[in-house]
């Protein structure tokens, strides 16, 4: 080390500790570390070779961080150059290098091509096909060098996703609200770690990751695993990780034009670009590639600019933002097709001014109910996960077949289609249900008085957009949502006899029930 003893005092506020002196180095998070490491290592330089690596005219032939080193060439006569200079560097440095740690990869070699014999200290490094450096996974196995980093991160990100649901198992259910703090602090970094550099361009990647997303917000939720992926977005305000992965990128590209021409990062960029206008591949055109491949599966009418080596960093924020914005008519689109979302449908949100504007994702604030039974009887609701007949005879089962929509007949009544607005406003098939109604009526009246001579009270589909655009009414209408499916609960489904034209295979044709 640079010092042998070092003094040092613990302040707190204005209090500070008596001195004692550290007789190993430098203590970890001091800030003095990185400059000192930085005077350590100025004068580390291996010898440049012809076959080394140029980016933009600049020869890059190693990187470190900290004391992580990577040296790199296209000749084995390079790195071995290389290897013994760090071994006699590190020695008059009083550095020991790890034989144990210290590997090596190689690309692109042709299969009865022998790899090298490389020593360091005479001893022969060991050649591996995955090694991780700085957090990201490399491997020279198949097309795709990032495809054990995937795996890497979808699993940690698995087992973190694990570990923080089983969290319930001992301090009770966990608020909406909470489980997205958790997944923002702890899953999202890894669903996102190395996307800078790491672009999706293929799908088998980049489902590893969505899965951990949806299965976590279904559970977050509490919905079921073949509910919508459109609505864990739009209700959450979490954004498809496809998309999230892409705007980070773009941003690190505003960070790297704004580099100066020598900076290392910049020349890659550089360099990217070249090959990306001489139709080769590189991580530019990678990027571009991932940004069309959104566009492929939106399947919407919209334009974004399109991704050049001169955009200016304006131009690039206009692109994030037309990013943005279809993805938000992405999932617009699908909110408006689909069946299931029929309660979703036309929803202003305040804006920071108080306005009333449409967003597509959004923390809704019906997920701020306190009470954990309520809050999951009003989601499933909304959400068509729910034990209406209009939700559980969507489809087949070991036990019965699937039923069209106009024969999932209210199981109180059997007078109309079992669904949300019926079952809350409607059905009079129970007088308990019928009492349950009048009282939650006026507890909404108590609350919002305007209610009493609104027109919303005539037609059930206005009461209820009426009752949820009211944040004071929310709690009001989880707990009717509750104590109403439990009466539900209570008796069978009905299940009316299917006409003997209708098969099965019809059913699950009928336009009614896409997503």
């Amino acid at each position: 080390m640079l010092y042998s003893r070092i003094t040092y005092s613990v302040r707190l506020d204005s209090v500070c500790s008596e001195t004692f002196n550290s007789l190993i180095g430098i203590l970890a998070g001091d800030p003095a570390s990185p400059q000192l490491w930085n005077l350590y290592m100025s004068d580390f330089d291996p010898p440049s070779h012809v076959a080394d690596i140029t980016l933009s005219g600049i020869s890059i032939a190693n990187t470190e961080q900290a004391d992580d080193m990577a040296l790199f060439s296209t000749d084995a006569l390079a790195v071995q150059g290389k290897m013994n200079y760090v071994y006699k560097w590190g020695a008059k440095k009083f550095l020991q290098i790890h034989k144990v740690k210290t590997v090596g990869m190689a690309y692109h070699l042709k299969p009865s091509q022998p790899l090298p014999i490389i020593t360091l200290a005479g001893t022969p490094l060991s050649w591996v096909s995955t090694y991780t450096y700085v957090g990201v996974t490399f491997s020279n196995i198949g097309k795709n060098i990032f495809a054990k980093h995937y795996d890497e991160k979808s699993r940690k990100a698995r087992c973190v996703a694990g570990a923080t649901l089983g969290l319930e198992s001992y301090i009770g259910v966990v608020p909406p609200k909470q489980g997205k703090q958790l997944y923002m602090a702890r899953i999202d970094p890894h669903l996102t770690f190395g996307c800078e550099v790491v672009i999706d361009v293929q799908n088998s990647g980049l489902k590893q990751l969505q899965n951990v997303q949806h299965t976590y917000i279904r559970r977050m939720l509490r919905l079921n695993p073949r509910s919508m992926r459109a609505i864990l977005h739009t209700e959450t305000g979490i954004m498809p990780i496809a998309y999230r992965r892409v705007l980070l990128a773009l941003k690190y590209l505003i960070y790297l034009t704004s580099l100066p021409n020598n900076h290392y990062a910049r020349c890659a960029l550089q360099e990217a670009i070249n090959l990306s206008e001489n139709s080769a591949q590189s991580w530019y055109t990678e990027l571009v590639q991932a940004i069309e491949k959104l566009q492929e599966r939106a399947k919407i009418n919209v334009t974004l600019p399109v991704l050049s080596g001169q955009m200016s960093n304006q131009e690039i924020l206009d692109l994030i933002k037309a990013i943005e914005h279809m993805c938000d008519a992405y999932l617009q689109v699908l909110i408006d097709k689909s069946p299931k979302t029929e309660l979703l449908r036309g929803r202003l949100e305040r804006d920071d001014k108080g306005n009333y504007i449409v967003k597509t994702m959004h923390f809704r604030h019906y997920l701020y109910v306190k009470i954990p039974r309520h809050w999951m009887a009003l989601t499933g609701l909304l959400l068509s996960d729910n034990i209406l007949a209009m939700e559980q005879l969507r489809r087949a089962t070991r036990n019965r077949p699937r039923y069209p929509q106009h024969l999932r007949i209210c199981r109180l009544c059997k007078n109309d289609i079992e669904d949300p607005i019926h079952a809350l406003f409607v059905c009079i098939g129970s007088e308990q249900l019928i009492s349950l109604r009048k009282q939650f009526i006026k507890d909404l009246i108590s609350k919002a008085s305007y209610l009493k001579t609104s027109q919303c009270m005539a037609n059930p589909k206005e009461l209820f957009e009426c009752i949820y655009a009211d944040k004071r009414l929310v709690e009001t209408l989880a707990r009717y949502a509750f104590r109403m499916l439990k009466i539900f609960n209570a008796v069978p489904l009905f299940l009316p006899d299917l006409p003997d034209h209708l098969s099965d295979t019809d059913a699950e044709n009928s336009s009614d029930e896409s997503d």
